[in-house]
């Protein structure tokens, strides 16, 4: 279904969705016991919440194509590789907010009227800035980068590192208790590789309305067999709104 169908759909609610975006989280499997950093890491809260979840594997472009960080960021936020912007307050009728370890791509945001926070390099201050402004938002697009950096340097063990400490905030998203919560990356950025890649990554969608699933580990292998199947990125945005009660019955 093309992004205007989409828009006609749209209705507001009063729900509150967070996507949760670990920058360049997905990887092949590598390191001494050949698992990907996401299979590798130590992350009981995600799991946790993966049990209670519909799974998959989201392509940020399509199969076989590399994305630009701002390719996959739009692609996130309902967007195809040749579509325009606009605002999301306009798009889908969420007043939304970006929440950011480092600095954002501040013109690709203005563009899509987002609100935008660059907090520093500890995370916690992300998750103290959401608690602060839940009460403003529908939306909230909160950014790790610090795992993207890390697989660029080719540092298994510190992406590792930073995925296990983004674990340790789970329970602040969900003292919430938002509608929707997804938790995905917008592209793999392999340490295998150094570089960015192609591979799809693993995406779990939360809600009180989501078929949960038999995954039980949020990492790439797991997520491949969730109920979600395999999907583009672009596609994702549909199923949060669907979730949070903001989108009506489509008539023929």
């Amino acid at each position: 279904m093309n992004s205007e169908t989409i828009e006609k759909l749209v209705q507001e609610n009063p729900t509150k969705i967070v996507l949760l975006v670990i920058s360049g989280g997905g990887g092949v499997q590598s390191g001494p016991n050949m698992l990907t950093e996401l299979q590798q890491a130590h992350i009981p809260n995600i799991d946790a919440l993966m049990r209670r979840s519909a799974a998959g594997l989201l392509y940020p472009i399509a199969q076989g194509i590399t994305p630009s960080a701002r390719a996959a960021t739009r692609a996130l936020l309902g967007f195809g590789y040749d579509a325009k912007t606009s605002p999301l307050d306009k798009k889908y009728k969420l007043k939304a907010c970006g929440i950011f370890q480092q600095k954002s791509d501040k013109t690709l945001f203005a563009s899509l009227g987002m609100d935008v926070f660059e907090e520093n390099t500890e995370l916690g201050t992300l998750f103290s800035k959401f608690a602060d402004v839940y009460d403003q938002y529908d939306f909230f697009f909160i950014s790790i980068q610090e795992t993207e950096m890390y697989g660029l340097q080719g540092e298994y063990y510190r992406k590792i590192k930073v995925i296990e400490e983004v674990d340790r905030h789970i329970p602040e998203l969900l003292e919430k208790s938002p509608d929707v919560i997804a938790v995905t990356a917008d592209h793999s950025t392999p340490t295998a590789m150094a570089a960015a890649s192609w591979h799809p990554v693993p995406v779990l969608l939360h809600s009180k309305f989501c078929r949960y699933d038999d995954v039980m580990h949020f990492d790439e292998v797991s997520c491949a067999q969730g109920s979600l199947g395999i999907m583009r990125s672009v596609d994702l945005m549909p199923l949060l709104l669907a979730n949070a009660g903001r989108l009506r019955p489509f008539s023929a």
